[in-house]
């Protein structure tokens, strides 16, 4: 067990529990992330130049994430990973610009909210890409029993009836509630005459209160680095991604 999945574990417990509470997270958590890992590199490359480039790489998005006038300071580290990976081929310099498209791609598609997407970033500079890909797959396998409870609490409740056949996957993602009901954490995807799939995770929840009235379908706002944790821990005893293998034996006992 290295020093960086030690800290990156320490992390996602730190992480799991507050944003388990507040469903948000510090931007320290995913930034010391970062500085952990240009020092963890440092020490087994011996490539000044190249520590020193991802030092200042580190520094502009510091900057940019605690000063909003700054904010533009981002995409100057963003230019200095990029030369960083042209000039010495660093590995977690493309981890982290990869993990960065990811992230932007998660978090507008509203699939996952801004502290997830920011600390699958700062670990994929930290452990890699490929390690990276794995806890976050892994993750997912822990949010499926989630989506089976929220099935069988809509068939219980008959919220299938009169549903439109494109709509049926809500039922393992929402419940349906009254809009004064909706909590702090949950997403309101919509009523029966306007639905969306997609949960607006990244929307203020009285913006959606002020839209629709009566009934609604409202989906938690999960907690998706309890999940990251959660696959952290599993990763000590399968280095896999889970998920894959389950595929792989339901597709060879089918052929």
């Amino acid at each position: 067990m290295d020093l960086g999945y030690l800290y990156g574990l320490i992390c996602s417990m730190y992480g799991a529990i507050e944003d388990w509470k507040k469903r948000e997270v510090s931007d320290f958590l995913w930034l010391s992330l970062l500085w952990i890992g240009v020092i963890v590199h440092a020490i087994y490359s011996k490539n000044l130049l190249l520590f020193f480039i991802e030092v200042f790489a580190i520094s502009f998005i510091t900057l940019s994430v605690k000063y909003e006038e700054l904010n533009r300071f981002f995409y100057m580290g963003i230019l200095l990973f990029l030369l960083s990976f042209i000039l010495f081929k660093s590995y977690f310099a493309l981890s982290f610009l990869l993990f960065y498209l990811v992230g932007v791609f998660l978090y507008y598609t509203n699939f996952m909210g801004g502290g997830d997407c920011k600390f699958l970033i700062g670990l994929s500079y930290l452990k890699g890409m490929f390690f990276t890909f794995i806890i976050f797959l892994n993750a997912i396998l822990f949010v499926i029993p989630y989506c089976i409870i929220i099935l069988l609490i809509n068939i219980k409740n008959k919220n299938y009836k009169g549903m439109k056949l494109k709509n049926l996957p809500l039922l393992l993602i929402a419940l349906k509630k009254d809009v004064k009901d909706v909590r702090k954490f949950e997403s309101i995807m919509g009523d029966d005459e306007n639905l969306s799939l997609i949960p607006k995770i990244n929307e203020e929840i009285e913006n959606g209160k002020n839209k629709y009235k009566g009934k609604v379908w409202v989906t938690p706002q999960l907690p998706f680095l309890v999940f990251i944790f959660l696959s952290y821990v599993l990763y000590i005893i399968y280095p896999f991604p889970v998920i894959l293998k389950i595929i792989e034996l339901i597709v060879k006992s089918h052929f």
